[in-house]
């Protein structure tokens, strides 16, 4: 028996339920306001790009 087979077969006799992915999600957590990261060019760009790709 081939691995993956038996990787399969073993799941299926112990009843593994594949646990759903996560949902892409990012929470950021920052110590100053937005306006002042905006104001700084460094975390201005961090937090522009993070949002652009969310």
């Amino acid at each position: 028996m081939m691995r993956q087979e038996k990787r399969l077969q073993i799941a299926e006799e112990l009843s593994y339920v594949k646990t759903p992915r996560a949902n892409n999600s990012l929470q950021i957590l920052t110590t100053v306001s937005r306006e002042k990261e905006m104001d700084d060019l460094y975390f201005r760009q961090i937090r522009l790009k993070i949002e652009s790709n969310f």
